[in-house]
């Protein structure tokens, strides 16, 4: 009887031992469930990829969110804004924790980050600023202002402060007008140097620049000098001034800093750019996404110093 009793027990005691084990390990799967932290997924909408200014913001960006534990989702909008509103619906409907943004248009892209805002999901404007900074957290980009006076200094020393100069912009996005701007209020300081066209070019496309240089020095053939607000713009200017053969007559100007503009500053052909630094910008972006989405605070903007590059340093940006 005794036995039985000590193996009754005994058996107990193995069932007891053998929940409290389930239930160990119950807590513990449940418990480590709560530590998983959810990878964060971002979306990124440039205004076009057709650019190496993008190709190389996306050679900062996307790997850095990587290394940071996130992963992004990259689309092009291909200079239409309609196409970017609805992948940046896409986007929501995806539901990813944040969304970069590059618009087409500045003002256009409205609508889309009010969906974004009654989503609840947060928007870093990145280098081309929304014309409503309310709708979104903060804006990575390069201060604009100074791109312009640089190119402004640049051309009116080129020029001995005296010419006849053409702009080339693309006044539909705030970084351009921006430029402008800067490049404007340093030609006040000169009266000698007359803008005799200012163009709105409409996008940044290098093939509708070429088209309305063309014009411009068919109009103006006494032209001195030329600004384009990004370098694709001023790779059109070029390609009308050499095919005219105006290749040292005719100064030109623009911003991005880009290789093949380094290339043509290195040659003597190209006067100079002010250089803008797109993967460092992706970079500081990615930082800033993370940032928002763990609480941290930002000011609306965040400015990215810039720099000018002619022929006496261009070297340091061709390495």
């Amino acid at each position: 009887m005794k036995k039985k009793i000590k193996a009754s027990r005994a058996v107990c005691l193995i069932i007891a031992c053998l929940f409290m084990f389930a239930s160990v390990v119950s807590l513990s799967s449940c418990f480590g469930g709560r530590n998983e932290t959810k990878k964060k997924t971002f979306g990124i909408t440039y205004m076009t990829m057709n650019d190496p200014f993008y190709v190389s913001m996306s050679n900062g960006i996307k790997p850095k969110i990587e290394e940071l534990g996130g992963e992004l989702i990259e689309l092009d909008a291909k200079f239409d804004q309609n196409k970017q509103n609805s992948d940046i619906e896409d986007l929501i409907q995806q539901q990813v924790d944040l969304i970069f943004v590059v618009p087409v248009d500045s003002k256009g892209i409205k609508p889309a980050l009010e969906s974004c805002k009654a989503a609840g999901i947060p928007v870093v404007d990145v280098d081309t600023m929304v014309d409503d900074p309310d709708l979104v957290v903060t804006q990575v980009a390069s201060d604009c202002i100074k791109l312009g006076k640089l190119c402004g200094e640049a051309m009116a020393k080129a020029l001995n402060g005296s010419g006849n100069i053409i702009v080339i912009t693309t006044d539909v996005i705030r970084p351009a007008r921006d430029r402008s701007t800067g490049f404007k209020e340093v030609m006040k300081n000169y009266p000698g140097i007359n803008i005799v066209q200012y163009q709105d070019a409409q996008t940044c496309s290098t093939e509708d620049a070429l088209g309305l240089m063309e014009n411009m020095l068919q109009a103006h053939p006494d032209i001195n000098g030329a600004f384009g607000t990004n370098d694709a713009i001023g790779l059109g200017i070029y390609a009308a001034a050499k095919s005219a053969n105006k290749i040292g007559d005719v100064k030109i100007v623009s911003v991005d800093g880009s290789e093949r503009v380094c290339e043509l500053i290195k040659n003597n052909e190209y006067l100079g750019s002010a250089a803008q630094f797109p993967e460092k910008m992706g970079v500081k972006a990615a930082e800033v996404g993370f940032g928002v989405l763990n609480g941290e605070e930002y000011p609306k903007e965040i400015l990215l110093d810039v720099d000018f590059v002619d022929l006496s340093n261009v070297d340091e940006f061709l390495k």
